[in-house]
């Protein structure tokens, strides 16, 4: 896939938060996969939202902050704490799996900033 330009990358990783907003706001059951805010920057990208996020905050002095809230955000425990009485059936496995992975991934990145 071709790479994303800066501007794109920003708009696509402030609607990403705005999402992020609603879906932990809601209280509706039967979360499908689909309904989970990833942090995809299209579906040819896994994860780069996350590494945007970072890099931008890095900008701003703010890594470790934003760092932090992305462990809490994703961490499996604390979000199948708040959102694994919702999941849809069929899809709690993949959502919790993916949710482990989005985890690895971020802890991955952590250790590229110590």
């Amino acid at each position: 896939a071709p790479a994303l330009g800066v501007a794109a990358m920003d708009g696509m990783l402030r609607a990403h938060e705005a999402a992020w907003e609603r879906f932990q706001a809601s209280s509706s059951p039967g979360i499908l996969y689909e309904d989970v805010p990833w942090p995809d920057a299209g579906a040819c990208r896994p994860n780069a939202l996350l590494s945007h996020a970072l890099h931008c905050a890095a900008e701003a002095g703010a890594a470790r902050v934003t760092l932090r809230q992305l462990q809490v955000r994703w961490h499996p425990d604390k979000w199948s704490q708040r959102f694994a009485s919702r999941l849809y059936a069929s899809h709690a496995e993949r959502i919790l799996r993916r949710v482990k992975d989005i985890a690895q991934h971020v802890n991955g990145l952590s250790k590229s900033l110590s």
